[in-house]
């Protein structure tokens, strides 16, 4: 038994080496120990809005450097037995060859659009906060407010539309005495339930 191992410098050691692991992996020192102890709320929000925004790089350099070149390759992998794909790809491929670019009016068998996952924020309601200012000052559309949160925009309209839908039935079914066996209320019904909401 040795009563000064750990030295004393061992603790500031210790955490001199956290603190470069952490440099290394993108991340504030606080979060990568999942300590908050050394600072404050204030501090540790930052800390993570700060992780956050290097997330989201990473996020992204994922797509272009990973994700999209994988997926290029796996339609031409099935370009090999799809004629009509095959096609569309030696047309893609000669025009990058002429232009560098496929042009917006052609067929692009490669593209797509990836959406990242969402970082959610220590105070979501300052995100829908922010969600909403933005919409309302039109510096954002709905659409790309959920790819920012990596919602795919076609189907939250549609689960936003048949939610609307089974409340405006159920709501048109509770208030008359007739059975309701239409699956859809009629139009009058639905503006009128649109203008009352």
């Amino acid at each position: 038994f040795v009563p000064t191992l750990p030295g004393l410098q061992f603790f500031e050691h210790s955490q001199m080496l956290l603190g470069i692991l952490a440099v290394n992996l993108d991340l504030p020192l606080c979060v990568f120990l999942l300590d908050a102890s050394e600072t404050n709320y204030s501090g540790f929000r930052g800390a993570i809005d700060q992780a956050r925004q290097r997330w989201r790089e990473i996020q992204s350099w994922m797509m272009g450097s990973f994700h999209r070149p994988v997926y290029e390759w796996k339609v031409r992998q099935w370009a090999v037995t799809d004629a009509a794909l095959r096609k569309a790809v030696e047309r893609a491929d000669s025009l990058r060859d002429s232009l560098g670019y496929i042009p917006a009016g052609e067929v692009n068998p490669f593209a797509h659009v990836w959406h990242a996952q969402e970082l959610p924020y220590i105070q979501p309601v300052d995100d829908a906060t922010a969600d909403i200012l933005q919409a309302k000052g039109l510096l954002s559309s709905p659409r790309r407010l959920a790819a920012s949160r990596g919602i795919d925009f076609g189907d939250l309209t549609e689960e936003i539309v048949a939610d609307h839908g089974a409340r405006i039935e159920k709501a048109h079914c509770s208030h008359t005495s007739i059975s309701c066996t239409a699956a859809v209320p009629s139009a009058a019904f639905c503006q009128l339930w649109l203008v009352a909401d």
